[in-house]
């Protein structure tokens, strides 16, 4: 991972995300009722992933379609979401490259 770090490149940080968290309100029957509330607004990188790196992301955390590259943002989640213009990233899986709090890859499958 040290690898990622080398590369990282503030100025690819060209997508403008919104971190949103889900619904705290339930239903009578348990169900998540009321809108998702942005957390904070961020800067990342938002990358398809190819052959070889989608078969990698479902052995590491299921069913993955997107790579976000963005700076350490602490209290993320995987229940949390990006929303990019009119597109919803799930979080699958949050990797905090070398435990250094400097970059998160963050996981996702796009919600369609």
């Amino acid at each position: 991972m040290a690898k990622v770090l080398e590369k990282f490149n503030t100025g690819k940080l060209r997508h403008v995300l919104k971190i949103q968290e889900p619904p705290s309100g339930t239903g009578t029957r348990g169900e998540r009722t009321g809108d998702w509330t942005d957390v904070a607004t961020v800067r990342g990188s938002i990358e398809t992933l190819s052959g070889d790196e989608v078969i990698q992301a479902h052995q590491l955390a299921g069913i993955c379609s997107h790579r976000i590259t963005m700076r350490y943002h602490s209290g993320l989640d995987v229940r949390m979401r990006f929303k990019f213009e009119d597109k919803i990233f799930n979080f699958v899986h949050i990797n905090n490259v070398d435990q250094l709090n400097r970059v998160l890859l963050i996981l996702c499958k796009e919600d369609v």
